[in-house]
C-alpha cells in the first residue's frame, strides 16, 4: 500500500552531487539541512525545472509557510555552540575512513567528530580497510591481504605517496601495481596507468585491473 513513499534527497551546500568546493587548511564549513513537506502544484513541480526550483524557492521564503529564518538562525546557533562537544554515547557508527585519516595524520581531524575502525572479527567490513591499516603501521601489504581482492581505494595525494613509498622500499606487488596504476587514472594520465595495470595482471591475475584496463 505504502509502495513509492520514497525520496532520496542528495542535498547540501553545492549545486549537485556532481560538484565540490574548496575548503582552505584548518577551516571550518557549516551548514544546516532542513526537511518539509508541502502540497505544491504538480502542473509547476511535474512541468519545467527551472519553473519547479523558482516555485519552491518562493514557497522556502515565504513567511510562515516555507522556513522563517529565525528558525533556521536559531538551529544554527545550536548547532554552532555544540560542534565540538564530544558525544557521550554513539548510536551508530559509520564509515571508516575518517579513522584511517586520522591514522595516516597522526591527529584528530576536528573535535567533536569520534571516528572508529571496524573489529577485525567483522571480517567483510575489515577488510575493507585491511590495506591501508597494514600500510601505514607495517609500510607494505601482508600475505592475507595479496590473497583477497580489494573492495576499497583510496586516491588522494597522501595515500598516493605512501603507495609509492611503500612500493619504492619494499618492492611492487600486483595490489602496489593497482592501486598506482588508479591513482595515475585518477589523474587523467594513459600511459603509465596501462602499464601498471598489465603489471599487476602479469604477477596476479585479478579483474580490476582487467576492468581498469578495458
Amino acid at each position: 500500500k505504502r509502495q513509492g513513499d520514497y525520496t532520496e534527497l542528495q542535498v547540501g551546500p553545492a549545486p549537485t552531487q556532481m560538484q565540490n568546493f574548496p575548503v582552505p587548511k584548518n577551516s571550518i564549513y557549516e551548514w544546516t539541512e532542513w526537511f518539509k513537506g508541502f502540497d505544491g502544484d504538480l502542473d509547476i513541480l511535474y512541468g519545467k525545472y527551472d519553473n519547479a526550483l523558482q516555485y519552491i524557492d518562493k514557497w522556502m521564503k515565504t513567511p510562515n509557510d516555507g522556513m522563517p529564518q529565525d528558525i533556521v538562525k536559531d538551529w544554527d546557533q545550536f548547532f554552532e555552540k555544540h560542534a565540538t562537544d564530544t558525544p557521550s554515547e554513539i548510536l551508530v557508527n559509520g564509515q571508516p575512513w575518517g579513522a584511517l585519516e586520522e591514522m595516516r595524520l597522526g591527529h584528530k581531524l576536528v573535535e567533536g567528530l569520534t571516528f572508529k575502525l571496524p573489529s577485525k572479527d567483522d571480517k567483510k567490513a575489515y577488510a575493507e580497510v585491511q590495506p591501508w591499516v597494514e600500510l601505514i603501521e607495517d609500510g607494505t601489504f601482508s600475505k592475507d591481504t595479496l590473497n583477497i581482492i580489494p573492495t576499497s581505494y583510496q586516491t588522494t595525494d597522501g595515500w598516493f605517496k605512501l603507495i609509492e613509498e611503500s612500493a619504492n622500499k619494499y618492492g611492487n606487488t600486483w595490489l602496489h601495481d593497482l592501486y598506482l596504476g588508479i591513482n595515475h587514472a585518477e589523474r587523467g594520465n594513459i600511459k603509465e596507468p596501462i602499464q601498471l595495470f598489465r603489471n599487476s595482471l602479469l604477477i596476479n591475475p585479478n579483474p580490476v585491473a582487467a576492468r581498469c584496463l578495458a
